[in-house]
């Protein structure tokens, strides 16, 4: 029961998580290989992007749009100077139009391309073709397909194609026709043709509208530069320079040719529609000349404004005074239902004219007792008597005030019945004659419209017919088409930015990772973090050749890193060793390959160089390891024999070439070594070194793969864990903190193994293959 308290009090312990610098680096440590990969392949990528995709090229232009007419010069104002900001919006959408695509598609000679075919790019051969092509096509589908052209000399060459699933190849001469059911191809040599550029190949294609009208509004673009002073941008991209450069100024003449037998076009419609709009007046003229006549014979006069004015004074006074009334009556209903609906009563300015003095004393009674009623609630509670008697009073006034506005809005709506029953009085008795007026006034009005409306209608006319003799269009072009330099695309600089980029992403994704993953011990700082167990001593890390075993390395003659810090682990361990002689002292680990024979071997000779007698055992039965350093001088003699038996202890001691170190190998592997450790022979054994040595060092099996480790840890009086550093993981440390907690040893420490030095100096050694089944350690780990 105890015991598994101690588990529970260990799960709930908190751990403490930082930030630990040693861990960042030996991250970084792990993965230079593949960063510096990473940075090698976006480099490659960036490269190669730049190197194998065609430039494309810009070419820009900026025109300023203006029309003038002569005839300002009349003193006529000018209709067509169009420089608002709608007016540049339209013309910018007539650029971007399929209209005007179709007007540069027939201004400029697009129809055909011709390529020089590259190893992985191809080039436009504009107006440097080695050839021309005269066609002419019989079917559609002949257009958009390419035509491969290989020169065989200067006389002859090859045009191969795929049209509808079959392949076709035919060897023509320069000059000569090439018929066919669906074409007819002329192709002849033009000045550009290299009679050396033999096996030279190139294509050329047909280009369809649909298609030209695709490549023109993916690569064309219009926009607005300053649209106070009506300037626009004209852009065009190609992978040929010159072409791009010769497209804008084609697009500049096109455009400002055709603006202007808009502009002109533009006028002579209007005129047809002043000329449609001057008869349409003509007539509503006529009609209204008429009415006037039957109006004066039929009434005997044209002045009923006295009756009328008079009626409609009255009837404007009637409805400005029901608006006013209406007006209050709608504060006092708001001002009841929010008294109804228990909302407070907060008084407006225009409430002090609508509302006797005495109704507002009594409002801000009432919202001085609800507030005198809220500062007793933070005192008491509802339940007290200044609170009942403070809420009678607030009710009482409630009642009061709502018996007012009761009264006050009555009252209201009575007199707004009285106003409009005398406006329907008004109405009743005047509805002729004001109609009559109405009506005769109106068409007076309109009469007077149409008139001004046909002078202007008659004045515009003129002007336009003036500015149709006198229209020119004055688009000037600021800035005329530039020959691009730099391609828009790639963008070198920018690619390698990008790469760059993607790298340092992906290399922090790949660090954070990696630092998130990494599981295994660095340094005595993370262990402290992560135990209350305390650290005996540190070993610095140490390489030994390929093919050595991790042995004795401690020299008294010698003053290594190494050699300093088992003589400093001594020293400590000076603190917690018992006076007497025959202290037993277990080296336990978790898994295999974590240092544990080895920091045996060399703790148990720089005691011995001290001059304590020591005596380490191989407690390993079922994969022992001293054996490897010191060879047995009786075979098949060690623990395993002398816990059954068969061998005495002075015949199964070692003596090494150290003086006072001793050393007892395992022995043959045995079926049942769990058992042997807890026989009754293990305590004997025990028992008589404990008389002969001062201390006794037990090579455990490491723990958290057997138990056979546990069984020798309980039988020592010291127990001494390994862990190595970049090798053993974090859960190590939980493993042995559970198996503290169940068995509860008395005198655990920890021994931290193959440290790293901070300088980056390496004292490493290295270790085999794992501990029975276990797997080598891949590179990520």
């Amino acid at each position: 029961m105890e015991n598994f308290k101690n588990i529970q009090a260990f799960e709930q312990e908190d751990k403490i998580i930082s930030f630990d610098p040693g861990k960042f680096r030996t991250v970084i440590r792990r993965f230079l290989p593949w960063i510096l990969l990473l940075l090698l392949i976006s480099i490659t990528i960036s490269f190669l992007v730049i190197r194998y995709t065609k430039p494309l090229y810009e070419s820009r232009s900026i025109l300023k749009l203006d029309i003038k007419s002569e005839a300002s010069i009349l003193g006529l104002n000018n209709l067509d100077e169009e420089k608002s900001y709608n007016n540049l919006l339209s013309e910018i959408e007539l650029l971007k139009s399929k209209l005007f695509y179709n007007k540069i598609i027939d201004g400029v000679n697009l129809n055909i391309n011709v390529f020089t075919i590259g190893k992985f790019l191809d080039d436009e051969r504009y107006q440097n073709a080695p050839f021309e092509v005269k066609y002419t096509v019989n079917h559609p589908d002949i257009y958009d397909l390419r035509f491969r052209v290989g020169i065989l000399n200067d006389r002859q060459f090859n045009l191969s194609y795929n049209f509808l699933g079959r392949n076709f190849n035919s060897n023509h001469n320069f000059g000569d026709p090439v018929r066919t059911d669906y074409f007819e191809f002329l192709l002849v040599k033009s000045q550009f043709f290299d009679p050396d550029a033999r096996d030279s190949e190139f294509f050329f294609r047909i280009n369809s509208r649909v298609a030209l009208l695709e490549y023109i509004e993916n690569n064309f673009n219009v926009e607005p530069l300053k649209l106070n002073t009506n300037t626009i941008e004209i852009s065009f991209k190609d992978y040929n320079r010159q072409k791009a450069r010769d497209l804008v100024n084609a697009i500049d003449t096109i455009y400002l040719t055709y603006t202007k037998e808009e502009k002109m076009k533009a006028n002579s419609q209007k005129i047809e529609f002043l000329n449609m709009q001057l008869e349409s007046t003509e007539q509503r003229l006529s009609d209204f000349e008429e009415y006037f006549e039957g109006f004066i014979i039929d009434n005997k006069t044209t002045d009923l404004q006295d009756k009328l004015d008079e009626t409609i004074r009255a009837m404007n006074g009637i409805d400005s005074n029901r608006y006013q009334l209406q007006l209050r009556l709608s504060r006092l209903e708001e001002l009841r239902s929010n008294l109804d609906s228990g909302i407070r009563v907060n008084l407006a300015v225009q409430d002090f004219n609508i509302l006797p003095d005495e109704m507002i004393d009594q409002i801000n009674e009432l919202n001085e007792l609800l507030n005198q009623s809220e500062s007793i609630l933070l005192s008491y509670n509802k339940n007290t008597q200044a609170y009942r008697l403070r809420t009678s009073e607030i009710d009482a006034l409630y009642q009061k005030i709502q018996d007012f506005f009761d009264e006050y809005i009555q009252s209201a709506r009575s007199q707004i019945k009285r106003y409009n029953d005398q406006k329907l009085y008004l109405e009743r008795n005047f509805v002729e004659l004001p109609s009559k007026n109405t009506e005769f006034s109106k068409s007076q009005r309109y009469y007077s419209l149409y008139e001004e409306f046909y002078l202007s209608l008659m004045q515009k006319k003129a002007e336009f017919q003036l500015a149709m003799a006198g229209t020119v269009t004055d688009f000037k072009i600021l800035s005329p088409a530039t020959f691009p330099v730099e391609p828009l695309k790639p963008k070198k600089y920018l690619i390698y930015g990008i790469g760059s980029s993607l790298w340092l992403v992906v290399s922090f994704f790949l660090i954070g990772i990696g630092y998130l993953s990494f599981n295994r011990i660095i340094g005595a700082r993370e262990v402290e973090n992560l135990t209350q167990v305390p650290i005996l001593g540190l070993i610095p890390q140490y390489s030994y050749g390929k093919g050595e075993i991790a042995g004795l390395i401690v020299d008294p003659h010698k003053q290594t890193a190494i050699a300093e810090a088992f003589r400093s682990l001594r020293t400590n361990m000076q603190f917690i060793l018992p006076r007497e002689s025959g202290v037993v002292i277990s080296i336990s680990s978790t898994v295999s390959g974590e240092g544990k024979t080895f920091v045996g071997l060399n703790l148990s000779a720089i005691f011995a160089m001290s001059g304590k007698r020591v005596l380490l055992v191989d407690m390993d039965l079922r994969k022992p390891k001293l054996q490897k350093v010191y060879k047995p001088v009786i075979e098949n003699c060690g623990m395993s024999t002398l816990l059954i038996q068969q061998k005495d202890l002075d015949e199964c001691i070692l003596r090494t070439d150290i003086k006072n170190l001793d050393v007892m190998l395992a022995g043959p592997v045995p079926p049942n070594p769990s058992e042997l450790l807890m026989s009754s022979e293990m305590d004997h054994f025990l028992k008589r070194v404990r008389k002969k040595y001062d201390l006794i060092l037990l090579d455990t099996p490491p723990i958290g793969i057997v138990t056979d480790g546990v069984l020798a840890m309980k039988k020592a009086d010291i127990q001494m864990y390994i862990l190595r550093a970049e090798y053993s993981k974090t859960q190590f440390i939980d493993f042995m903190e559970k198996t503290n907690a169940i068995h509860q040893f008395p005198h655990l420490y920890l021994i931290l193994n193959s440290i790293k030095s901070e300088r980056g100096i390496h004292y490493g050694y290295g270790y085999g293959s794992g501990y029975y089944t276990e797997k080598k350690r891949s590179f990520f780990k």
